[in-house]
């Protein structure tokens, strides 16, 4: 989604005033996560934008738990061909943003989504009175517009005058103002509070312009210019972390894993997901008896993923010996947690590092590949370990906590880069 001011630089005053002419439907841009379910033949399935959250995301972290457990609660007889889409707030601060408050049950009802029987969007339902309906019948709450209609001279005036204002100059004014108050005040002066903070000096991240004619709408959003100075002050905090320590300790793993082998006639879970957690819990625990120095190793995080929303979920893990070894130590638990999200997600030879070279990621990733294969086979097919050494299908599973993580991350270096996007 562009950034208005960039639009409004890159076009004609005729161009500019065009769009401004059209029908607008003005709401405020929340810092939660995505998360969206669906109802089909009976079972909930739930997603992180477009990709599934699976058994195995969710057991490498409690994030989506409070959502997923709600939904599962109040979700019945549903259209099999609707996906509803909502922000998620784990905590009052998911992303860039503190919030005064939270949403109803952490859950917030953007649109919803009618999919076609081969997962392709047909139609997106956004309008109020269809959000207030299925938001009372799942007690969340939803996207209320700040403005809706065609905009008034003195809209129009205050759009543009914002508009000519440089983004270095933004932010020394709304230092001393707020961005919020301004809006709100222009589009909807009854309003005294924004959507999750308790008045109109609190910032927000954006502001979501939805110009609409009869046959397109045109979204672009204004990010909060004392956000965008807040973020810029703190980059250094949202600087990647290193991982060469992690990716050592995956070497040892990959070493570890040729010498032992993955046995995979050895499990006896029927489901995918199921069988992968099996086979690492298993090996984990072979790795734990063999390794005896776990204790003493620092395991490197991103920063984001510290908080308790990012802890393993061993409510789902089934072998008690994992959980007793996990219980061991923080180094234990971390150390599952990289070998539950690694193994079953190939790296780009392309993005070689110091440790893990071309030549080991080529290894890696079959190693990969034959996982993949062992967990999707039903177990009276299993045969040794020697028989999967072709890879046969490729594979992309970034873990949904690597979503989360990439989505804070990008929205970052959306304010760090603000006035450098390109149209």
């Amino acid at each position: 989604m562009q950034e208005l001011s960039n639009i409004y630089n890159s076009l004609s005053k005729e161009s500019i005033n065009s769009l401004f002419d059209n029908y607008v439907v003005i709401t405020e841009k929340l810092s939660g996560s995505s998360f969206s379910f669906q109802s089909k033949n009976g079972n909930l399935n739930f997603y992180k934008g477009n990709r599934p959250i699976t058994l195995v995301d969710r057991t490498l972290m409690n994030y989506y738990e409070d959502a997923i457990s709600h939904i599962e609660t109040v979700s019945e007889n549903l259209n099999n061909s609707l996906r509803f889409c909502f922000q998620y707030f784990v905590n009052n601060k998911p992303g860039i943003i503190a919030y005064d408050k939270l949403p109803k049950n952490k859950l917030v009802l953007t649109h919803i989504l009618e999919m076609s029987k081969g997962d392709k969007i047909v139609k997106i339902k956004s309008d109020i009175n269809t959000l207030k309906e299925w938001a009372n019948k799942f007690d969340v709450s939803f996207l209320e517009p700040i403005f809706e209609g065609y905009m008034n001279k003195n809209q129009i005036k205050f759009l543009n005058d914002y508009l000519s204002i440089s983004n270095q100059d933004k932010g020394h004014i709304f230092e001393r103002s707020s961005f919020v108050n301004s809006i709100f005040k222009t589009f909807n002066p009854s309003l005294k509070s924004s959507m999750l903070q308790e008045d109109l000096n609190k910032p927000i991240e954006a502001i979501i312009f939805s110009f609409i004619n009869e046959n397109t709408i045109n979204k672009t959003k204004l990010l909060d210019p004392y956000t965008v100075q807040s973020v810029m002050k703190r980059k250094e905090e949202y600087e990647s972390f290193s991982a060469d320590i992690n990716e050592v300790i995956l070497l040892d793993i990959l070493s570890f894993i040729r010498q032992r082998g993955l046995l995979l006639n050895q499990l006896i879970s029927s489901n995918p997901n199921e069988r992968y957690i099996e086979l690492i819990s298993k090996i984990f625990n072979d790795y734990v008896s063999y390794n005896n120095d776990i204790d003493n190793i620092e395991i490197d995080k991103a920063k984001f993923a510290n908080g308790e929303e990012f802890n393993l979920n061993t409510n789902l893990i089934k072998n008690k010996k994992t959980k007793e070894n996990i219980g061991k130590s923080k180094s234990h638990n971390s150390l599952f947690k990289i070998m539950l999200g690694s193994l079953r997600k190939k790296r780009n030879p392309n993005k070689k590092g110091n440790v893990m070279t071309k030549d080991v990621i080529k290894d890696f990733n079959i190693l990969i590949d034959e996982i993949h294969k062992g967990i999707n086979e039903k177990p009276e097919e299993f045969k040794t370990f020697l028989d999967f050494i072709s890879p046969k299908k490729e594979i992309d599973e970034s873990t949904i906590e690597d979503l989360i993580i990439e989505e804070n991350v990008l929205k970052i270096n959306e304010f760090i880069n603000l006035g450098k996007i390109k149209i």
